[in-house]
């Protein structure tokens, strides 16, 4: 893969997944914009090539918007948006809940970042890639959608409507050289996961056609092959890194 002066911007890219995947692209040549609650700048500045971070809260506008100009008075163009920030915790704390224990305003918190933050960033960035005549958006979404989490309908609702909205804004650029997918992983060892009991992922390997866990570097293998020219006819797709679970 060839990154070579693209610059990047990657959201929640301050730690776990997101910042091996700001770690790949730097890798690649690419120039890199971290956008993150927390940690933003600390992990661009452990970058091994040019790269900023940005402390953004994905679900305010004006935050967005200084990403935005922060990022193109940097780099002076935006190639490639990762849509990775994304509310994980209770999904790995409270399981136990049924869906009427789940408090209205943590609803609405979960689906402000998870889908909302995404098309805030999309609305926000990608019509520099419009006027550009060329760009990639890879959003994350989750093979939960499919066969959902018991106790946690916010996390599957959020990441379920994130391949119609991937289709939906495809549809508007694709005229204009710009290509919009997702991808939807399905469990990975991860920091999040390592709060999981065992038992839980064994149980959810055994269900897969591939019976394991998937590891970050699937999962940044299949962001970096749709960011990239390789797959330069894919559009307002969602490829599944998850060993089979979403037909299981």
């Amino acid at each position: 893969m060839n990154f070579e002066n693209d610059t990047v911007v990657i959201t929640g890219g301050g730690s776990g997944i997101g910042k091996q995947m700001a770690e790949r692209f730097a890798g690649h040549g690419a120039q890199i914009a971290i956008a993150d609650v927390e940690n933003a700048s600390q992990a661009a500045s452990e970058l091994e090539t040019d790269a900023i971070g940005v402390e953004t809260d994905v679900t305010e506008e004006d935050d967005v918007a200084a990403l935005r100009e922060e990022t193109l008075d940097a780099f002076g163009s935006i190639d490639v948006l990762v849509n990775n920030a994304a509310i994980y915790a209770p999904l790995v704390t409270q399981r136990d809940r049924s869906f009427d224990e789940i408090p209205v305003d943590e609803w609405r918190s979960v689906l402000d970042v998870n889908t909302t933050g995404t098309f805030i960033c999309c609305q926000q960035l990608v019509p520099e890639m419009v006027d550009q005549g060329s760009g990639s958006v890879v959003n994350i979404s989750s093979a939960v959608m499919y066969g959902g989490v018991t106790g946690y309908p916010h996390y599957v609702t959020s990441k379920g409507a994130i391949p119609s909205m991937t289709r939906a804004i495809a549809t508007e650029v694709g005229d204009d050289g710009v290509r919009v997918n997702a991808i939807a992983p399905g469990l990975v060892t991860s920091e999040a996961s390592q709060q999981l009991d065992e038992e839980y992922l064994d149980a959810v390997a055994d269900h897969q056609c591939l019976p394991r866990n998937g590891t970050p570097e699937e999962v940044i293998d299949t962001v970096e092959y749709l960011a990239s020219e390789k797959s330069s006819f894919i559009t307002g797709s969602t490829i599944h890194p998850d060993g089979g679970s979403s037909f299981r």
